[in-house]
Order: C-alpha cells, then sequence, then structure tokens
C-alpha cells in the first residue's frame, strides 16, 4: 500500500505544479512552452529522477502505458487497452497503432522492455526501482540474486506488452502510468547513458503519441 501512497501523493504535486507553472506567454513562433519549476533539476531520465522539479520536465515529454486523466482516474495512454487474467497475476497492455516517438519513429512494446529492465538492473541504482517490485522477479534482480532477463515483462509483438506479477496488485495500473515506468528508446540512451537527457537531438520523447 505504501506504494499507491507514494505514488499519488507525487503525482498530485507534479500535476498541480504543471498547472501552475504553464502559462498563456507565447513566441511569435507559438513553438515554446515556459515552465516555472525552481531549482535546476538534478535529472530528467524517467528512470533515474526522483523528485517533482524533474518530474515536471519528464511528464512534458513523455508517457506511460496508461496515464491519469483531469479527474485523476487511469485513463488508456501509450496503451490502447488492457486485459487482465483471472487470477491478477497477468497484464496485457495492448498498444495503440499511431504510438509514435517525437521524432516519428514507432514506438514498440520492447522499449518498456528495455526501460523496466534498466529500472531493475542493479547498475543502474534507480532509487524508485524498488516501484517495479510488483513484477515477477524485479527485487531478486535488484539484488543481484538474478539475470536481468528474467524481470517478468515480455514482448508478444510491436504492439503487445505481457507483464507477470509477483502477487495480485491492485494499483498496478497507477504504478505502470507513474514515470520510472515510461519507455525509452534503447538506441538513444545506450549511446550516451550519462548524457542523452542533456540535447535536444537525444532527448525525445513520445508525448506526440497522445490524442
Amino acid at each position: 500500500m505504501k506504494f499507491k501512497s507514494l505514488f499519488l501523493t507525487v503525482f498530485l504535486m507534479v500535476f498541480v505544479m504543471v498547472i501552475i507553472s504553464c502559462g498563456s506567454k507565447t513566441t511569435d513562433s507559438g513553438n515554446a512552452i515556459y515552465v516555472n519549476v525552481g531549482p535546476e533539476p538534478k535529472t530528467i531520465d524517467p528512470t533515474l529522477n526522483s523528485t517533482v522539479d524533474g518530474a515536471v520536465y519528464i511528464l512534458h515529454a513523455f508517457e506511460g502505458l496508461a496515464r491519469l486523466d483531469k479527474n485523476n482516474k487511469i485513463a488508456p495512454g501509450v496503451a490502447e487497452s488492457w486485459d487482465i487474467s483471472d487470477d491478477g497475476l497477468t497484464y496485457t497492455f495492448h498498444l495503440r497503432t499511431n504510438a509514435l516517438w517525437a521524432d516519428g519513429e514507432p514506438l514498440s512494446a520492447n522499449d518498456f522492455v528495455y526501460s523496466w529492465r534498466r529500472g531493475v538492473d542493479p547498475l543502474t541504482a534507480s532509487e524508485y526501482g524498488y516501484q517495479f517490485y510488483s513484477i515477477k522477479n524485479a527485487e531478486a534482480i535488484l539484488n543481484g540474486e538474478m539475470p536481468i532477463d528474467s524481470l517478468g515483462v515480455k514482448a508478444i509483438d510491436d504492439r503487445t506488452l505481457e507483464v507477470k506479477l509477483e502477487t495480485p496488485t491492485a494499483y498496478f495500473l497507477e504504478l505502470v502510468a507513474f514515470m520510472t515506468y515510461y519507455p525509452l528508446r534503447e538506441d538513444i540512451v545506450s549511446a550516451n547513458p550519462d548524457g542523452w537527457t542533456l540535447s535536444t537531438d537525444t532527448y525525445i520523447g513520445d508525448r506526440k503519441s497522445v490524442v
């Protein structure tokens, strides 16, 4: 239950800040977004960020399988629908056919597999790595007891993601809407793991997939 409480607290803070910070100021080109956050965030990497100021930037660029709507209710995100097994242990997410990265590249189920495996990799040292504990083998992987590829997530095909859980988790859809669960581009992150977030050429999110 502590995961759900932390998740709801962080997201409430973030969405309040987003509403306050996004003003009506425009430029001649009309392409700029002005955000007043305060301090320079330590990171805007979805896997590594653990602060509200960093989350504000991340929410402008990325979207998860599900998202929170204006009423703080779960709504489809990159996934247009999902199926949950009768025992609550298997979630099958069906990605939208028009889900794209901001540079126009197709977004696939493998982008989530890569991101989530990165999140539980002990070498990544994500402060929010424990958010994956609901997924099969995640805790053992984080403890260095199992290989990363044993995480209970699999791309059935480009548009279908299967997730196996350790135990039924009633708030799992809220978890996949959390920034630590956002997809990432392996080709971009692996090419410059320490600096990919520092350039507009490589900080490519998937918010273009929002309809």
